[in-house]
């Protein structure tokens, strides 16, 4: 009876250390569901971009009207555009409190072919942007109205400050193009180091560049729909970079659930204003060449976070602190406690019985001579 009560609490303490122990260490039962929440989120964020961006490029294309730079008053498609955008948004956003922390790797591994693909991508897409901002700064007739804003004795200097800074941010967007094309191409290569963190800064200031240059433009309205959704899209993109170059620096510095959540603000309002800006220059509906531009930025923004965010959440490299036993529950069945009881419980009577065994065997005879030491040994 105290046998089998002593084994009974035997099993019951096996059987309840496993448990606690592997909830201290993030243990094996949270990683299919950290994994799936992170699916449902890039499903679900997915599915809501490519209808936002749907909508608004037909919004653009049938109810936008190009002269003063507004939808139609009434029309169903904006707002349908509107709501669809602010519900992914709002949606992403919870991830920050669903997902759980140290479900995502602090050092991911990147070195996938669709990441090399779409890191030589951006980084084509910005030498051809530089390239472009060059030509126009060495226009004639850029160069004559760049002479004319920057001379105070002439009447354009007092109107010209708006000119002044375009040109200003002109000139910095260009060297932070062919920088943003360096650190893109460093990145498609897999390099993580101080350099890299250091090059990783250029795609924030060309999104910087991006955004002053749209908003001083006064040839658009200044609450332009296409303008302001340019903006908001650039912003993202904005923090987007900077989580992804805190990799770079260290794994401590990293944050893997503000990086993901990031991505995926990238993607839904880079692909909803990029795509719909381009759809409106074909239609015609928007004919402003920095807004153009600004949308192709956004495209390469898009499909170089998506690439990223598929190798960051389906990859290996080393999980977060709490998240370890966490990651290798995701590539391996989770350990059984019942089985290990069992197991437990059969390995202990084994060896109760071997022991029992053992003593009925060779019972000791007080009667018996004692052993020779001095007798030979066995041949």
């Amino acid at each position: 009876m105290d046998d089998d009560i002593r084994n009974g609490t035997g099993a019951e303490n096996a059987g309840g250390a496993e448990p606690a122990e592997a909830a201290e260490a993030g243990g094996s039962a949270v990683a299919p569901v950290a994994s799936g929440k992170v699916a449902v989120y890039r499903l679900t964020a997915a599915v809501l971009a490519v209808a936002a961006a749907a909508v608004r490029s037909l919004a653009i294309i049938f109810s936008f009207d190009s002269g003063p730079g507004y939808f139609v008053e009434g029309a169903f498609l904006p707002g349908l555009a509107v709501a669809l955008t602010a519900v992914g948004f709002i949606w992403i956003l919870t991830s920050l409190f669903l997902v759980p922390p140290g479900s995502l790797p602090v050092q991911p591994d990147f070195s996938t072919g669709k990441v090399y693909f779409a890191g030589v991508f951006a980084a084509f897409i910005m030498i051809s942007d530089g390239c472009y901002r060059v030509y126009g700064l060495l226009r004639s007739d850029s160069i004559e109205t760049v002479r004319a804003v920057f001379d105070r004795s002439s009447t354009a200097y007092l109107t010209g400050r708006n000119a002044r800074i375009a040109f200003i941010m002109t000139a910095v967007c260009v060297l932070a193009s062919f920088g943003s094309a360096l650190c893109f191409f460093t990145r498609a290569e897999g390099k993580k180091n101080r350099i890299s963190a250091l090059v990783g800064l250029f795609p924030i200031i060309r999104a910087t560049c991006g955004i002053a240059l749209t908003h001083f433009d006064m040839t658009v309205t200044m609450n332009s729909p296409v303008k302001m959704m340019t903006e908001f899209a650039l912003m993202a993109s904005m923090v987007f970079f900077l989580y992804e170059d805190r990799f770079d620096i260290s794994a401590e510095k990293a944050r893997p659930r503000l990086y993901f959540t990031s991505a995926l603000a990238a993607q839904l309002l880079c692909l909803v204003s990029g795509l719909s800006g381009i759809a409106g220059y074909f239609s015609g509906a928007v004919t402003n060449s920095e807004l153009v531009i600004e949308s192709l930025f956004c495209i390469t923004v898009f499909f170089y976070a998506l690439a990223r965010t598929g190798a960051f959440c389906g990859a290996g490299g080393k999980p977060g602190a709490a998240g370890e036993e966490a990651a290798d529950g995701e590539t391996a069945p989770a350990a059984d406690p019942d089985a290990d009881d069992t197991a437990a419980g059969a390995t202990a009577a084994d060896g109760e019985t071997a022991v029992a065994e053992g003593t009925d065997a060779a019972p000791s005879d007080p009667d018996a001579p004692a052993a020779d030491p001095d007798a030979p040994g066995d041949a």
